[in-house]
């Protein structure tokens, strides 16, 4: 179950990195629209990179993590799998 909880989070997270390489934010007029492009890409790459972390912790015989802080996902991951974070 683990191998394919992993290469589901592998694809999740290439296939962010191929929608921000082929979906560049283009400047508008409307500084509105551009500010919605760019968080629209953010909230999408967020919720990959939170599920990659959350998952790297369970894999390092970490509990099942909470909460959408990146920063506080990567300290725990630190606890148990130095290398990977």
């Amino acid at each position: 179950m683990a191998d394919i909880q992993r290469a589901v989070i592998r694809h999740s997270v290439k296939d962010v990195i191929t929608i921000l390489e082929n979906e560049p934010v283009k400047r508008d007029l409307v500084s509105e629209i551009t500010a919605a492009q760019i968080m629209n890409r953010v909230s999408i790459a967020h919720l990959s990179i939170e599920r990659a972390l959350k998952f790297l912790i369970r894999k390092a015989g970490g509990p099942d993590a909470w909460g959408h802080s990146l920063k506080r996902l990567h300290q725990e991951l630190q606890l148990y799998d130095l290398v990977s974070a």
